[in-house]
């Protein structure tokens, strides 16, 4: 099986001016070039299974596309996508709501769940089981301390499954190995 996991960044590149003329204004951009050149990329590395990270599901920058449906479909394959912030007052704003995670994969989903952390701002636990895997796809928060209560919880969902598993994702863990080795001995 061959996995991938990508960060795509909304798609919305990260060239030397990215945040000019204001810090963040990257993000506004849109997308559809860079969108098509990560699709490319992701045909040319021919994965079983994608897990995508900061994804936009469909707003103004992307052109309401959603960049997880339009990969799963230039590839061929399925796909499972939910917002980041669950019920946090972030996701009313009109970007923020359309933020999302995904996986995308040539393999039927036997099923596919939708878990949120209490703490921290992105909370959203993708949780994708496929005939022979289990693949949790997690973008953890920046806060240390919201950051060991999600890898706390993580471990309480990790240890219910009972085919073998993956867990992957942008862990934002800025202690390192140590952290890591918090979650792996607890797990």
């Amino acid at each position: 099986m061959r996995f991938m996991l990508y960060n795509v960044r909304y798609c919305t590149g990260a060239s030397a001016g990215f945040h000019l003329p204001f810090p963040g204004s990257g993000y506004l951009r849109h997308t559809t070039r860079n969108l098509r050149k990560i699709t490319e990329f992701i045909k040319t590395q021919k994965p079983d299974i994608a897990g995508l990270l900061e994804v936009d599901g469909g707003s103004f920058r992307s052109r309401k596309q959603n960049q997880a449906q339009y990969i799963a479909s230039a590839l061929g394959h399925y796909h499972c996508y939910e917002s980041k912030y669950g019920d946090h007052p972030l996701r009313a704003l009109p970007v923020m709501n359309k933020q999302i995670n995904a996986f995308i994969t040539g393999k039927a989903i036997e099923h596919q769940s939708f878990h949120y952390f209490t703490h921290g701002v992105k909370r959203l636990v993708i949780e994708m089981e496929l005939r022979d895997v289990t693949i949790f796809l997690v973008h953890l928060s920046l806060k240390f301390r919201h950051r060991q209560y999600q890898l706390r919880d993580l471990c309480a969902m990790v240890r219910r499954v009972r085919k073998p598993h993956i867990v992957a994702g942008d862990f934002n863990v800025a202690g390192g190995s140590k952290e890591i080795e918090l979650f792996l001995g607890a797990t």
